[in-house]
């Protein structure tokens, strides 16, 4: 009789070991599923962002290209000179 109930609470013993192992399976693969997820929203984010970063570069290049051939004109037109100095850009 002692036996039998040993041979049951080996069984008991394997089994809660395997409903264990297979919990920490799923564990393992949710955290590997947010971790895909969180590292491809980053990845798209930066994709999508880097086009716009480089336009603002060229136009922030153009702007001070532009205000420098406007204080190079402001030299000889007093007018542009004025109009330049209220808005702080000469």
């Amino acid at each position: 009789m002692e036996k039998r109930f040993e041979q049951r609470f080996e069984q008991i013993d394997k089994r809660f070991d395997q409903i264990m192992s297979f919990l920490w399976m799923l564990v393992a693969i949710f955290v590997g599923i947010i971790t895909a997820t969180i590292g491809f929203a980053i990845w798209d984010r930066r994709t999508m962002i880097r086009p716009f970063e480089i336009k603002v570069k060229l136009l922030e290049e153009t702007d001070r290209k532009v205000i420098d051939a406007l204080r190079d004109l402001a030299k000889e037109d007093k007018k542009l000179a004025d109009i330049l100095r209220s808005l702080g850009l000469l």
